[in-house]
């Protein structure tokens, strides 16, 4: 299976209690070969960043790092496993833990999310404001 990530933009559908990520925050992928990298935020995350190698088994092994909105700087590990999906987009199941802190394991899902329906998903609340701005600037990047 080729798996291509390039310009995918992901939101979490489950996440862990002791995760910050949530329905809210947006992840933009870009991918160059097996070297996959993502810039995210929304919710109740300021800013964050993530880069990851891409095995040949499908898994993307990661490592992150974000500020969140109680001014803390997190960071950890993540292994993902990629399903693509029949019409083509992909879902990220996410095992995770904390590098600071507490060092919390979790689990996350991430659904791949069309760009015609983020500007839905932000009439309802589901998406920031910030998070549909890095999302427009991508999509213009793209172009």
């Amino acid at each position: 299976m080729v798996i291509d990530l390039d310009g995918r933009i992901f939101r979490a559908t489950e996440n862990s209690q002791s995760g910050d990520v949530g329905e809210g925050t947006l992840f933009h992928y870009h991918q160059d070969g097996t070297t996959v990298w993502a810039n995210y935020n929304g919710g109740a995350i300021v800013r964050g960043h993530l880069i990851a190698t891409l095995g040949p088994d499908g898994t993307l092994d990661m490592r992150y790092h974000h500020l969140n909105t109680s001014a803390d700087l997190m960071t950890g590990t993540c292994t993902s496993r990629i399903e693509a999906l029949a019409d083509g987009s992909y879902r990220l199941h996410e095992d995770w833990q904390w590098t600071c802190g507490e060092k919390k394991r979790g689990n996350s899902v991430l659904e791949q999310v069309e760009p015609e329906r983020l500007s839905l998903l932000h009439e309802l609340g589901d998406v920031d404001s910030g998070a549909m701005d890095a999302s427009a600037s991508d999509l213009q990047a793209a172009v």
